[in-house]
């Protein structure tokens, strides 16, 4: 199995991308070629795709982005196509906020990706991308989110926050704070 090759980058089409290592061209697919640049150095980390007719390499600019491949086609009825797909079109973290959330109409305005295929994403996914690790080193969320606490607001409540945390992060501390509020009583109004 491949980690990743560094090389350089000899062709860029908009299907896929050839990286060159000790004279051997290797050719593989990635969600956003064009991210690639012809004639430069650069490490590229790879997945292997083996099935019976077909034996093809994925490439990726990050372990994060790669793993994140590989959790969505870990998911019934999800390819590698697919998932290309996916990455290509929308940001990690907005992704990974959408799946935390149970959000099935942002899952399904990606090619290929219907009602059923949405909801098996998270199904499969949700609580299984470690979300909050990444966002709880910004101190701004820290300190946002023990506020609330101190309001006595308990953690579980408090577990939708975080994406508008983010969306929001430039905002001052205290309409970071009024947001999450409109928010917290927003859900308890709903049945």
């Amino acid at each position: 199995m491949f980690d990743y090759i560094k090389g350089l980058i000899t062709n860029v089409t908009a299907e896929a991308v050839t990286i060159e290592n000790n004279n051997i061209g290797y050719t593989f697919k990635t969600a956003n070629p064009y991210l690639f640049t012809e004639n430069s150095e650069t490490i590229v980390y790879l997945h292997q795709y083996v099935r019976e007719d077909n034996i093809s390499l994925y490439g990726f600019s990050s372990r994060e982005e790669r793993a994140f491949f590989n959790k969505l086609i870990s998911v019934k009825g999800i390819g590698p196509k697919s998932a290309l797909a996916i990455l290509a079109t929308s940001e990690l973290d907005e992704l990974k906020t959408a799946i935390e959330e149970g959000n099935i109409e942002y899952l399904q305005q990606f090619p290929g990706i219907g009602l059923k295929a949405s909801q098996q994403i998270v199904l499969d996914l949700r609580k299984k991308l470690d979300f909050k690790k990444e966002i709880i080193k910004n101190p701004k969320v820290d300190e946002v989110l023990q506020a609330l606490k101190n309001l006595g607001y308990k953690s579980k409540e408090l577990d939708g926050l975080q994406s508008i945390l983010i969306s929001n992060i430039n905002l001052p501390i205290q309409d970071l704070l009024k947001l999450c509020l409109q928010k917290l009583s927003n859900k308890s109004v709903q049945p």
